[in-house]
């Protein structure tokens, strides 16, 4: 769920005095206490060595609390900056990247009806060609796109 809040403090979490770090998909992310005006604290993390937003920002964020990892604050984006934006998006630079591509779409249609058919192909019978398993694909991606057509308001 999408907060609003001002930071009240950025703390860097230090281990054996140095930046707590972690890698993830070939990024190295720095770790963070931040404090809100309005109670909630977690930790946070980005991939600069110092935090992104400052004290005194009002910015939209989202706080998750799990058992395993406790409280955490993230997605955070200005509240200028999504005041420009065009989106509801509570961080306006995630939703560019997943921006809908048509080209991109249709790719990850074909893609899955591919996978489907491979699959169906498999269950059927062991010695299926190639280009039976692709007509099946292209029968699979026919029955999507004519879904989606039917499905349309």
């Amino acid at each position: 769920m999408s907060k609003k809040s001002v930071i009240k403090s950025v703390e860097p979490i230090l281990k054996n005095n140095v930046h707590a770090t972690y890698d993830m998909h070939g990024k190295t992310f720095y770790e963070y206490i931040v404090e809100m005006d309005n109670g909630d604290k977690g930790r946070a993390a980005g991939t600069r060595d110092t935090f992104r937003f400052s004290a005194g920002m009002e910015v939209f964020y989202e706080h998750v609390s799990d058992p395993t990892h406790g409280d955490r604050l993230k997605s955070f984006a200005a509240v200028e900056e999504a005041k420009e934006s065009t989106t509801t998006s509570p961080a306006p630079e995630r939703q560019a990247r997943y921006k809908e591509d048509p080209h991109k779409q249709s790719l990850i249609v074909a893609q899955s009806c591919l996978g489907a058919a491979v699959e169906w192909c498999a269950a059927k019978e062991n010695d299926i060609s190639t280009a039976d398993m692709l007509k099946a694909a292209a029968v699979f991606e026919d029955w999507v796109y004519k879904y989606a057509e039917r499905r349309k308001p």
